[in-house]
């Protein structure tokens, strides 16, 4: 992850070499700001629309062109824009090349103006930090405007929504390798999570549990929001779908030496495993399964886990002749390994993985835990 640095500026510089960037490559100079008039808010939202509506980076990057510097360009705008570019990036239509153009770096800089001057609400905070988060997996990061970011959000989190909390305390765990500076948002973030909790969703929860597991070494105190989650997640189980179910079970196995009651919400999250393990993708059965036997032995009267594993193991079976990639080179070894440290023993599997292994080469594909 290359940090991106404009003529210079790094996370704690000054601002003026990425404002020389904005105003170089406006055709206006300097932003203009002022409050629309009526026919002003009826073009605001067409440009929203407009926004949401385009299907390449090229024509998204040609509407902000001819809108960032301008008095039409506002939070919502800007909200849209970022959540626009994630949405193009999974799509596979948003590269390197296009993330550094300049139009994309005036819309940094004026996006930072913004929420330096107070005009970005709570949830336009949240989604620009999210789609921040998003974008960093293979694109460089708007330090100077990130930084803005993480200044204000100790002044947002009260007016922010369960999932916009949520979502900025996934973006913090997200971003910390890259971007250590985040951390400094986390203790508001985690001051409002035992306020909020009984209102979050069950993607809301696990995603925060999952953060805190993330999180923990770098911001101890986030631990202190675990009791509230926790508390929550029980009641939520039943609609939790798979990713869900994974996510909290890896956080139990990272979090339970520091927080035991974790431990409590285990039987609600074992229970939905077996009529939901068919829907689980690859990733997903893996990180179950591996929590799983790593926690049986913390909760000895949790029953089931026999089972699940040998389900399990027959799906992978079913699964292994089209696995590729990291599907196949992680998953088959820690199903394997799990099914072998439990005692639980399915032929079929052994043999069509034997059989899929049956070279030097294919071994050669799996890294070293996997060989082992």
């Amino acid at each position: 992850h290359q940090l991106s640095i404009v003529l210079g500026v790094v996370w704690y510089g000054t601002r003026a070499a990425q404002g020389q960037v904005a105003q170089r490559f406006s055709g206006t100079g300097q932003p203009t700001r002022g409050e629309p008039d009526a026919d002003g808010k009826a073009k605001a939202r067409r440009l929203t629309s407009g926004i949401k509506k385009v299907h390449s980076a090229e024509k998204l990057i040609e509407v902000l062109d001819r809108t960032v510097d301008g008095p039409i360009f506002n939070f919502f705008h800007a909200s849209a824009a970022y959540t626009q570019l994630v949405t193009l990036k999974r799509r596979k239509g948003l590269q390197q090349r296009e993330w550094d153009s300049p139009v994309l770096l005036r819309l940094h800089a004026r996006v930072e103006d913004m929420v330096l001057e107070e005009q970005v609400g709570a949830r336009e905070t949240a989604n620009i930090f999210w789609s921040i988060a998003q974008l960093s997996g293979r694109l460089s990061i708007p330090t100077q405007l990130l930084a803005a970011l993480v200044k204000s959000v100790p002044t947002k989190v009260k007016g922010m929504d369960e999932q916009n909390l949520s979502n900025t305390l996934w973006a913090c765990a997200k971003l910390k390798e890259v971007a250590p500076g985040v951390l400094e948002a986390v203790p508001a973030i985690v001051a409002q999570i035992p306020i909020i909790a009984t209102d979050m969703v069950q993607q809301a929860l696990s995603n925060c549990l999952w953060a805190v597991g993330q999180l923990k070494d770098e911001a101890p105190e986030v631990l202190e929001a675990v009791p509230a989650i926790v508390m929550q997640i029980p009641k939520k189980a039943q609609k939790m779908v798979p990713q869900d179910l994974s996510n909290n079970l890896l956080a139990c196995a990272q979090l339970n030496d520091d927080v035991p009651e974790v431990l409590d919400m285990l039987p609600a999250i074992v229970g939905e495993i077996p009529a939901k393990l068919q829907g689980m993708k690859p990733q997903e059965m893996s990180n179950s399964l591996e929590a799983l036997v790593l926690l049986r032995d913390s909760v000895p009267e949790v029953g089931g886990v026999d089972d699940i594993l040998s389900s399990a193991a027959e799906r992978l079976n079913t699964l292994l002749p089209n696995l590729r990639g990291k599907d196949f080179s992680f998953t088959v070894p820690v199903v394997v390994w799990a099914c072998a440290k439990a005692g639980v023993y399915d032929g079929d599997l052994l043999s069509s993985v034997a059989q899929r292994l049956g070279s030097r080469t294919k071994l050669s594909a799996l890294p070293d835990f996997g060989v082992c």
